[in-house]
């Protein structure tokens, strides 16, 4: 079989026998070279932009039963909506390395907003401030917890309040 194999390209049905193929590469890239010289010189330099994801926002209202998986992928505020009943949440799913979350309770209804600490449940475990489980009952307010990639560590208090 005549041609070449390129590391980009597969050039034996373009470039015909073996002899005339590193010739033809060379051209081709000669010419490839040039355009691209060209193009960045009409252009400017080209920057390559690394962007962060996205992150949106969530409302989140549950029966009383703990919640041991909320999913949180490109979360960056969830909302907790107490009004109907207690939401309890023990970890969370889908958390990236250096994600931020904001919890924040909407309501200052009678029900329950509980964040379980280290709930073992084999999901991104929640570590709170205190090292114990937190209930805001009739109160606004809320948490803010950073990722490592495996769990969530509260960054609400410099020290228990």
């Amino acid at each position: 079989m005549g041609g070449c194999v390129d590391a980009t390209f597969n050039c034996a049905e373009c470039c015909g026998p073996a002899g005339q193929s590193d010739t033809r590469i060379q051209r081709s890239r000669r010419k490839l070279t040039n355009h691209l010289a060209e193009t960045m010189g009409t252009m400017g330099a080209i920057v390559s932009i690394e962007l962060p994801p996205v992150y949106t926002t969530r409302t989140f209202s549950t029966g009383p039963a703990p919640q041991d998986d909320v999913d949180v992928s490109n979360v960056n505020v969830l909302f907790l909506d107490c009004a109907a009943n207690d939401v309890v949440i023990g970890g969370f799913v889908g958390g990236v390395n250096g994600q931020v979350l904001h919890i924040c309770r909407l309501c200052a209804a009678a029900n329950n907003a509980t964040l379980e600490h280290n709930e073992g449940t084999g999901n991104q475990n929640l570590f709170l401030h205190a090292g114990v489980d937190e209930t805001l009952t009739g109160e606004y307010g809320g948490w803010c917890l950073a990722c490592n990639g495996t769990s969530w560590y509260d960054m609400s208090h410099a020290k228990h309040v």
